[in-house]
Formats: C-alpha cells, sequence, structure tokens
C-alpha cells in the first residue's frame, strides 16, 4: 500500500477516534432534538480530559489491500484539543487545536498548520475531542427524532447547508446507557461511514472501548476496527501535548 493512501487513512482514523471520543454520555431520557442536544452538550462537559492507548485493525474489502495493523494513543482535551499518535508500524501525529490541525510524518517534520474552517471538504462531524462540539455538529443539520419505541431512539438529520458529499446522517442512542451506539453517514447514493460504538464506565464517565466503523474513501472501502485500553480521564495534560508549530 502506497504511503500515500496510508496517511490519507490515518487522517480519516484521526477524526474518526475525536468523533468517537464526544460521544460519550447522554444524561436524562431526551424525547425531543432539544433533549438529546442539551443532554449531549452538559453530560459531554463532563469529559474533560482523556488520555488512552488505542489499537485499530484495517481490512480493505475483497482483494484491495493487505490487512494493517496499528498503535498508538490519544489525547484529548476539553473543549476542541486532540493529539493521535501512530507509534507501529510506523510513527505520525495528527494533532488538532481549535480549528488548526497539523501533521507530523515518521521523520519528526510537520506539515504547514490547515486553517479546517476554511478547508471546502472539512468534514461535518468535528476532529477533536471537544466537550460539545458533537452536539454543536448536529446543529448543522435539519434534525427529527423518528423511533423512540424499543431499546433505542433514533435521530435523523439533513445538512441545513447543501453539501455535495453529503446528504444525511443517522444516530442511533441507546435508553438502557443513553448513548449513542452507532452513527451512520450518507453520502449522495450510498453509506460513507457506518460506526458501532462500544463503552465502559470510568470514573463515573462513559467512554468509547471499541468501535468499528465500515467506511468508503475515494480508495476503496474497508473496515476500521478500534480498541481503547488502558484510559485515564479527566487528568492534567500539558499544553505542550497540543501545540501547533507555526
Amino acid at each position: 500500500m502506497k504511503s500515500s493512501q496510508i496517511c490519507v487513512r490515518d487522517s480519516f482514523l484521526s477524526a474518526l477516534v475525536g468523533l468517537l471520543l464526544l460521544s460519550t454520555l447522554v444524561g436524562c431520557r431526551p424525547q425531543t432534538v432539544e433533549g438529546v442536544l442539551s443532554s449531549l452538550e452538559s453530560r459531554q462537559e463532563m469529559l474533560k480530559t482523556l488520555q488512552a492507548d488505542i489499537s485499530t485493525i484495517i481490512q480493505p474489502y475483497g482483494d484491495e489491500g493487505p490487512e494493517i495493523r496499528q498503535t498508538g494513543k490519544i489525547y484529548t482535551e476539553s473543549p476542541n484539543k486532540s493529539r493521535v499518535e501512530i507509534t507501529s508500524p510506523f510513527n505520525q501525529v495528527t494533532i488538532t487545536n481549535g480549528n488548526k490541525m497539523q501533521i507530523e510524518d515518521p521523520h519528526g517534520k510537520r506539515s504547514r498548520p490547515e486553517d479546517l474552517s476554511k478547508m471546502s471538504d472539512k468534514p461535518v462531524m468535528p476532529q477533536g475531542g471537544g466537550a460539545t462540539q458533537l452536539a454543536e455538529a448536529l446543529q448543522q443539520f435539519d434534525l427529527r427524532i423518528r423511533e423512540q419505541s424499543g431499546k433505542v431512539i433514533e435521530m435523523e438529520g439533513t445538512p441545513k447547508k447543501t453539501n455535495a458529499n453529503l446528504s444525511k446522517i443517522v444516530v442511533i442512542i441507546s435508553k438502557e446507557i443513553l448513548l449513542p451506539i452507532q452513527i451512520t453517514l450518507w453520502g449522495a447514493e450510498e453509506v460513507m461511514s457506518d460506526t458501532r460504538i462500544e463503552y465502559r464506565r470510568i470514573a463515573g464517565i462513559y467512554v468509547p472501548v471499541k468501535n468499528q466503523a465500515e467506511v468508503t474513501l475515494p480508495q476503496g472501502k474497508m473496515t476500521v476496527e478500534i480498541q481503547f485500553e488502558n484510559i485515564i480521564v479527566n487528568q492534567p495534560l500539558s499544553e505542550d501535548i497540543f501545540q501547533i508549530r507555526e
């Protein structure tokens, strides 16, 4: 697999991990869209910082390429800072601080900082580990509750602004633990990503411990499985971890 393809996939992984960490805890049993967003915003504020070891397995479909295994660490700090370090089979660091993102290659060379607010292809879902960003991101959609029976609440939304690459989002929330357990993004004609999330309660806060996503990228389709271990929450982190070098 070409190194450029690996970098693209690692950048997507960073964004995906950021999204999953944002879906940490929903509070009271919401019955309306406003209730869902309010619960996300208020309860996610419980997660100030997070650090964990991560391991990923990336499996292309069919004969598109070999299985890729990666290990590393992730750090997040509310409201909008994250650092994803890939340490095996190569070294790469992706840092998000506010609207700025920077990537450090295996040789320690950092890219020019990118302004995410000015990127025409900026992901609708946030890349950082902020406490309220998921609720804020969902506010970019015209949302409705389409189902509340059974064990889940199903919420669906279409972008408020025209987006050629994104037509719909579906979020499924477990009534038992009041957490998003599935997030599906639709492109113009097909599913772009379908992510299922598992959680564990640590220090009174639910955090993701495993997720599995089916993802469609220009290089082809793949599954991405991410495991979180040695999770530490709400411990102070050095500002140097999230420093963007100009």
